[in-house]
C-alpha cells in the first residue's frame, strides 16, 4: 500500500527575502534583521556596541539573530538597529533597544508584521 502526503507551500511571487526584512517575521521578533533605529517614540537607538550613555551586557554577536548572517561578525554589525537579544531573562515581547537618552534607557520599536503573524501589544518601557 502506497501512502501519499500531500504539502502545501506559500509562494509569493517576486517576494525575496529583503521585501521580509523589515518585517516581523515571528510574534516576538526575536528573528528580525531589518534596519529600524528608531523607537516607537522616536527616539534614537543607541549603537549595541557602545556602553553610553546605557551600560549592558549585550557585548557578542551570538547574542542577536544577526549571528546567522555574520557567523564571523561583531556586535558592531548590529550598528544601532532595533533587536530582540537572544540572551537572559530581560528579553522583551518585541525589537527595542536602549536609547540615546540619558533618561530613558530603553523602548520597544515599531516595525509592522509580516502577513500572517499574529500580534500583541507590549506592555512596558524601561523607564
Amino acid at each position: 500500500m502506497l501512502l501519499y502526503s500531500t504539502v502545501f507551500v506559500r509562494c509569493v511571487v517576486g517576494s525575496t527575502d529583503e521585501d521580509t526584512k523589515e518585517c516581523l517575521k515571528t510574534h516576538d521578533g526575536h528573528l528580525y534583521v531589518g534596519s529600524v533605529s528608531q523607537t516607537l517614540s522616536g527616539r534614537t537607538c543607541q549603537e549595541w556596541s557602545s556602553q553610553l550613555p546605557h551600560e549592558h551586557f549585550y557585548t557578542e554577536i551570538d547574542m542577536f539573530a544577526d549571528h546567522r548572517i555574520y557567523p564571523d561578525g561583531d556586535v558592531a554589525d548590529v550598528s544601532n538597529y532595533c533587536r530582540s537579544p537572544l540572551a537572559g531573562s530581560v528579553h522583551k515581547s518585541l525589537p527595542w533597544c536602549y536609547t540615546t537618552s540619558s533618561d530613558v534607557i530603553w523602548e520597544f520599536c515599531s516595525i509592522p508584521r509580516c502577513k500572517g503573524i499574529s500580534s500583541f501589544a507590549p506592555s512596558s518601557a524601561g523607564r
